[in-house]
């Protein structure tokens, strides 16, 4: 998780320390909540299974509330490094 923040912050470089801090909210919520399979679903096979039983996907879809990603594209819409890209 560390190197995904420290790649964030290389990314931003200060332009927007919201745009920043809401990004690393959504990368905890994806790697860390326990109730994900509230918002991911598996598409794919199943590659791997691990020693604890864990499965590992090919393929999974991602998805967040409407208001949830409209905030978040809002904290980031006018940070350069998007609004150069025509995002």
């Amino acid at each position: 998780m560390a190197f995904n923040y420290e790649a964030l912050d290389a990314v931003f470089d200060g332009d927007s320390s919201i745009c920043a801090s809401n990004l690393k909210s959504m990368w905890c919520e994806y790697a860390c909540n326990a109730q994900k399979i509230d918002w991911l679903d598996v598409t794919g096979e199943t590659t791997q299974e691990l020693p604890d039983g864990e499965h590992v996907f090919e393929e999974i879809l991602f998805s967040m509330n409407e208001d949830y990603a409209c905030d978040l594209f809002q904290s980031c819409e006018k940070v350069s490094i998007i609004a150069e890209s025509g995002i």
